[in-house]
């Protein structure tokens, strides 16, 4: 299982468009975000490239969706926090 904080790096690099934001975001500095993505990446032999503005996964997705879904079924069964999945613009809502 990758570890909650690869996953984390991961998804909020995509999300955040940086890994400078994501590191930000995650109270670190970007080398250990970029350490934490090139993990993930490795472990699940995907690739990330820019497309139009916006960074996008290459490769087999199943094996990250899995790992998503786990991750996802320990937070609901109170391993770790819950995570909200939803566009920005809900997020004040959801907060609330």
């Amino acid at each position: 299982m990758i570890p909650l904080e690869q996953l984390a790096a991961l998804d909020l690099s995509l999300w955040l468009g940086t890994g400078k934001a994501a590191a930000q975001h995650l109270h670190t500095n970007q080398s250990t975000v970029s350490r934490q993505l090139r993990a993930v990446l490795h472990t699940l032999d995907l690739r990330l490239v820019r497309r139009n503005g916006q960074r996008r996964l290459v490769g087999d997705l199943e094996l990250l969706a899995a790992e998503r879904w786990v991750h996802q079924l320990a937070r609901l069964k109170g391993k770790a926090p819950l995570r909200v999945e939803g566009t920005y613009a809900s997020g004040p809502w959801f907060l609330e």
